[in-house]
């Protein structure tokens, strides 16, 4: 009992009892005689977090307590060092259970490393703790007293009410790293980072877990009783404590790492939805609900608020994914059942195309949670990358099967970013309570990761090589005899695939994006919508929004779209854009890239609608391939005097040159 909040709380205490010969005189005899000693020292004591005081006072039961003591090399570990000392690992299970929780009953177990050195001065890690629930179907409850060692496995046997003979064992393991560095801004506070034990965070998500299944077994439990849900009132009183007394940061790992285990087990290779038909569909749409409902569950729970901008995006970017495969499922689903015969040739042959590719987006929901890596894996199977990468062609495709399958990876590529960014659009606000985009706040998610950053970059580098070998034809020319594979969808799969790559580096942190990919990427994209779509609006709008300022340029002096430039320049809508290869800002790129090309005419008129009206003089001052022509501005500026000498100085430069070149002859 805590006198302070008088809540009833459960802790294991770790003893060690070490037997030492205390020697004693015996005066009547004259003799030595050795009286062993008992010395008890107490290790460390562990608060079980999981288990309330609602919990513990209303018929938790300890049914049996089993003490396991092995050597490092015993439990797996191999990487102690020979230094004289001999670890150890102690592991106490205990048994616990209760009539009404979900589930009913529970193994938890603490583990602690011991280490003897050749001094006898012991030293221990400090302990870590998982728990395993058990089938409340198997294992209603177990008959107190019913433990014991079973020295086969090292483990111990217990017996359950239901009449089976339980046989419990395994490794209680430590976490692979033993701590998190997480940054300051990830948990709200200044200063350096904080340091969060691994062992911490996976004990909370081990309980969160818990704690969230029986949360869904008391609401499917009202459902099926059409009762009124009250489920603040259920959370509340069945939430571990360990959950409101971690640390912000350490809580926030684990919010994330929770959900991750939940919709990605270890088993998900196992699922019953394996053959990626309509169980997977229906399997990933449970995800997608078991997701909302953990959400609602930290809600209710009081532990959402405690979540930072970087977990809240983090659950969303799960939500996308899952979204984003389940439609690709539907998607070919939908594709079998309207044309199978006009898919490809010989789509019943065993290692044909069709079948390669139905197997391959069969396999994207057995681990939904790691969408980019699976489709970088697919990319390279079905298009290697070329040995010369400085081969203007490394990109190019050959045979019809090659072309059909850039077809159907590109649709699939498109429709994944569609569903991600509608789900994104639909519940970042309603659900995940993130600001929209556009209120200034830049955010990272999984689109803007690398490895999905490199697959749509790769994409649209084979697609424009698939629309130039087929530039000759008709940009409405079916390909492989299939209706819907022509030119202008393959166009309309880069309009999509550009906005979502340059929309994933707008996204990123500052601090992390790439500018020069990003660069590239503008380059890339804005290149190929001109070149193969023909749509310069588009074109600008994207060199607009992303401040390619090379673009803006091309595309307005081409166009002879001068009022969209003179508007930009106006409205200081790009004054903060630097160009990433000069570093200059933009009014100056504008009369820079004028420069460049003999346009000294332009330079002048585009020079009067910049912002800051000092942007002309000095660029006139500083570049001398205009000091002819600063006699034009001066003129303009209503500076007479400055005019006239800067024109008496051009002709007596000219009558210098005209002087030099008859001397020459």
């Amino acid at each position: 009992m805590e006198p302070s909040t008088q809540q009833l709380k459960l802790y294991v205490a770790l003893f060690r009892v070490d037997l030492s010969a205390s020697t004693t005189t015996n005066t009547e005899h004259d003799e030595d005689t050795d009286t062993p000693k008992e010395i008890i020292s107490l290790l460390d004591v562990i608060w079980l977090g999981r288990y309330s005081h609602e919990v513990i006072s209303t018929g938790l039961e300890c049914a049996g307590l089993v003490v396991v003591e092995k050597s490092s090399k015993e439990h797996g570990n191999d990487d102690h060092e020979d230094d004289g000392t001999n670890d150890s690992v102690v592991t106490c299970y205990a048994a616990l259970g209760h009539p009404t929780t979900t589930p009913r009953v529970v193994i938890s177990a603490v583990a602690i490393n011991i280490g003897v050195g050749a001094t006898t001065t012991n030293h221990y890690h400090q302990p870590w703790c998982q728990d395993v629930d058990l089938p409340s179907t198997q294992v209603p409850a177990i008959l107190s007293g019913m433990v014991s060692h079973d020295t086969a496995t090292d483990g111990f046997v217990m017996m359950s009410t239901s009449g089976l003979v339980c046989v419990c064992s395994g490794r209680v393991d430590p976490p692979t790293s033993s701590i998190y560095d997480v940054p300051s801004a990830n948990n709200g506070g200044g200063g350096g980072g904080v340091v969060v034990d691994a062992s911490t965070v996976a004990t909370l998500t081990n309980h969160l877990v818990s704690a969230f299944r029986q949360y869904c077994a008391h609401q499917h439990q009202q459902q099926d009783q059409q009762q009124a849900v009250t489920l603040p009132t259920s959370v509340s009183s069945t939430v571990p404590p360990s959950l409101y007394n971690a640390s912000t940061a350490a809580l926030r790992l684990a919010v994330v790492a929770a959900a991750k285990l939940w919709l990605d087990p270890p088993d998900s290779t196992s699922r019953n939805g394996g053959g990626g038909g309509v169980g997977a569909i229906q399997e990933l749409q449970e995800g997608l609900q078991s997701l909302a409902n953990y959400v609602n569950f930290l809600v209710h729970a009081s532990l959402y608020k405690r979540l930072g901008l970087t977990e809240r995006i983090a659950l969303r970017d799960l939500g996308e994914q899952v979204s984003a495969i389940c439609a690709c499922l539907q998607d070919w689903q939908q594709l079998q059942l309207q044309s199978p015969h006009s898919l490809t040739v010989n789509n019943h042959a065993q290692h044909s195309p069709y079948r390669i590719m139905t197997r391959s987006i069969q396999t994207l929901h057995q681990h939904c949670i790691h969408l980019a890596p699976q489709l970088q894996v697919l990319q390279q199977q079905w298009f290697p990358p070329a040995i010369d990468h400085n081969n203007s062609n490394s990109h190019m495709l050959v045979g019809e099967e090659t072309v059909w399958i850039l077809h159907q990876f590109s649709s699939l590529l498109c429709v994944a970013m569609t569903s991600a960014l509608s789900y994104r659009e639909r519940q970042s606000e309603l659900l995940y309570n993130i600001a929209p985009e556009g209120t200034g706040i830049s955010s990272s998610s999984w689109i803007s990761d690398p490895t999905a950053q490199i697959v749509l970059i790769r994409q649209l580098q084979l697609m424009d090589s698939a629309l130039q070998q087929t530039s000759s034809s008709s940009s409405s020319t079916a390909l492989v005899d299939a209706p819907t594979m022509t030119n202008d969808t393959l166009k309309q799969h880069v309009e999509t695939l550009s906005k979502v790559l340059l929309d994933s580096y707008r996204g990123g942190s500052p601090r992390e994006t790439n500018e020069e990919a990003y660069h590239a990427a503008k380059a890339l994209c804005v290149g190929l919508i001109r070149t193969h779509n023909q749509n310069d609006s588009l074109a600008l709008k994207l060199s607009v929004d992303h401040a390619y300022l090379d673009g803006i340029c091309s595309i307005c002096h081409e166009t002879e779209n001068v009022e969209t430039l003179e508007r930009l320049l106006q409205n200081q809508t790009l004054d903060g854009s630097l160009d990433f290869e000069s570093g200059v800002t933009f009014s100056r790129f504008v009369l820079q890239w004028h420069a460049d090309r003999g346009l000294y005419a332009s330079v002048l008129d585009l020079g009067r609608h910049c912002s800051d009206s000092s942007t002309l003089t000095t660029y006139l001052h500083d570049d001398s391939r205009l000091a002819n022509y600063k006699w034009i501005h001066s003129m303009r500026m209503g500076q007479h005097d400055l005019a006239t000498q800067e024109l008496v100085s051009v002709a007596r430069g000219q009558e210098t040159d005209r002087t030099v070149s008859l001397d020459a002859h």
